[in-house]
């Protein structure tokens, strides 16, 4: 409901969020991709990942945390999300076994997306979204795909409210 307010007041002014519209190239990762029936057992699964991948790989080949939501509301429940590494030019690491789950090379599609970034936690991403979602409507670009998350600093369990994130649509 605040987001909502926010919302109608700003009136399509875009003043909190530096809109930068950016085409990304194709790009290697090492992910997996589960559908979740509620937020926490989603955050456990990225935390596994987040604690456990490192420490299995080289570290140098690991770049930026990457989340690639395959859902298209912001629910409560069913989150269809795939979470990895993007993976450094001449990284040969082509999966990993964490517990139960296995994180295997995928790539990410090269596409032109509008991205915002947040500084925070995960409680923001309502109003970044609302916020590119309405820039990218005003300025006539069509949703192209899932929205994805690159965590530009490293995540930090304790610190969350500390993460650095870019919000990127299709």
């Amino acid at each position: 409901v605040e987001t909502r307010l926010a919302q109608i007041d700003r009136q399509g002014q875009f003043k909190d969020y530096d809109v930068v519209v950016k085409t990304l190239a194709p790009q290697r990762w090492l992910s997996w991709r589960e559908n979740y029936p509620s937020r926490p057992e989603a955050l456990s699964a990225m935390w596994t990942l987040v604690r456990e991948l490192p420490a299995q790989t080289q570290t140098r080949a690991l770049g930026a945390f990457t989340l690639v939501y395959h859902f298209e509301a912001l629910e409560d429940k069913n989150f269809d999300i795939e979470m990895g590494y993007q993976l450094e030019s001449g990284s040969s690491v082509s999966s990993a076994l964490i517990g139960t789950r296995t994180a295997t090379m995928n790539q990410l599609p090269g596409t032109e997306v509008a991205t915002v970034v947040r500084r925070g936690w995960v409680d923001k991403n309502l109003a970044c979204y609302s916020a590119l979602g309405e820039w990218i409507e005003e300025h006539g670009y069509r949703f192209a795909g899932p929205g994805r998350e690159v965590l530009l600093e490293p995540l930090i369990q304790g610190c969350e409210q500390e993460a650095v994130a870019e919000l990127q649509i299709p």
